[in-house]
């Protein structure tokens, strides 16, 4: 996942929100999610700045190369390698998301 997205949103000074996510799920007029879904894929890279996987579940191993990624409610059903410092000492995730493999940094 490549690139640098705004969400069309500015935050307190004004600037442009850049925000990027996998949605793996629906949700209906409410905002209520309806059903899950889950990505396959043997790798999937996230270059993108502010980067998010969202309720849902990714089977494959994920390399972060960029600042703040997030799990929200989402599984990773293999490892995250962080290719850079930066990239695990901003990484976060909630309570309810987990990463079945390992979390650690692969130059």
């Amino acid at each position: 996942m490549d690139g640098e997205f705004k969400n069309g949103k500015k935050d307190a000074e004004g600037k442009d929100i850049i925000q990027r996510k996998i949605a793996l799920y629906a949700q209906d007029a409410n905002r209520n999610i309806t059903a899950r879904y889950t990505l396959t894929a043997p790798r999937l890279t996230i270059n993108s700045p502010e980067a998010s996987i969202q309720h849902g579940t990714f089977k494959g191993d994920l390399y972060v190369s960029s600042k703040n990624f997030k799990l929200v409610d989402a599984t990773v059903d293999g490892n995250v390698y962080f290719t850079a410092d930066e990239a695990k000492g901003t990484f976060t995730m909630d309570d309810k998301s987990k990463v079945t493999g390992k979390q650690e940094i692969k130059k």
